[in-house]
């Protein structure tokens, strides 16, 4: 697997590692009836910013960089002196430096020679629909450990929530973790417990890292670890079909209420401990285990 780690090294040398997630800015400066359109962007990736005009049902769309500020996005001339109406769209990732590698054999986000279970797999009529159709749950106890799918730099973590259930007032209270890869597609672990996260907005991680444990924040119907890859794409995000490594070597898509053991080539199975405890047998119903991000 080490061959797979050179390229995001040499990818993200050019970010500042210590930046801080934070929210992107949008502003304007009026002249008249013009308004000009900047954007402060504190994050360490570049994000897409939509801006939409109800009135005249006019769509502007800009990339901001990363660690930027006062980017001049474009000017827009209103009938009045009034400020005019209109809503703003932030995107993660640049829809324009993306090569997704769909081929790259992923690690499954568990420990090397642990067990779980594939509760909820791609296009799945629960909740894995219109952009969420390639996004896979794992059932998983709380407390089980995460490991990280693929190596990258962390770019978003949030796990300051306590709070979890069916109702969609816990829709938004997920906590997540997301890595940008070097192929400018991202990977997010959701439904993290609180204080889950053991890594850091800027951390450079590598395949199989221990980043966090699993949990039940946000809207869910149990415990269970959402898991996908997405890409930006003009206007939006898009998850996207890949593969993970297997015990015998072979790359495969994962299917639904089937269990698959975690594997690391680079751990040896003699040194293995017993993980009996990570592995999902507490036989909880699969509709149980299943929610949205």
């Amino acid at each position: 697997m080490k061959k797979y780690i050179i390229g995001f090294l040499l990818f993200f040398l050019v970010l500042n590692l210590f930046g801080k997630k934070d929210d992107v800015l949008v502003y304007n400066i009026q002249k008249g009836n013009v308004f000009h359109f900047y954007a402060d962007n504190p994050n360490i990736v570049p994000y897409q910013i939509v801006i939409y005009f109800k009135k005249d049902k006019e769509k502007f769309l800009s990339i901001v960089k990363a660690n930027s500020v006062s980017n001049f996005l474009f000017s827009y001339t209103n009938s009045s002196r009034c400020e005019p109406v209109y809503s703003v769209k932030k995107i993660i990732g640049d829809p324009n430096n993306v090569k997704a590698n769909e081929d790259y054999p992923y690690l499954l986000p568990f420990a090397h020679g642990t067990e779980f279970k594939v509760s909820q797999g791609y296009g799945t009529r629960f909740t894995h629909r219109g952009w969420l159709k390639y996004s896979i749950d794992f059932s998983m106890n709380i407390g089980s450990s995460i490991y990280a799918a693929r190596g990258g730099v962390v770019v978003a973590v949030k796990d300051d929530s306590k709070v979890g259930g069916r109702s969609r007032r816990y829709k938004g209270h997920a906590n997540y973790i997301t890595i940008a890869h070097d192929d400018g597609t991202f990977a997010q672990y959701v439904h993290l417990n609180f204080a889950g996260s053991l890594v850091k907005v800027g951390d450079v991680v590598k395949a199989g890292d221990l980043i966090g444990y699993s949990g039940r924040t946000g809207r869910v119907t149990g415990p269970h670890l959402h898991f996908m890859v997405y890409k930006p794409i003009e206007g939006g995000l898009e998850t996207i079909p890949i593969k993970f490594l297997m015990q015998d070597g072979s790359i495969a898509y994962l299917q639904s209420k089937k269990f698959y053991t975690g594997y690391n080539p680079d751990i040896d199975d003699k040194e293995l401990l017993s993980r009996k405890g990570q592995t999902n047998s507490y036989g909880i119903d699969d509709e149980d285990s299943l929610g949205e991000p």
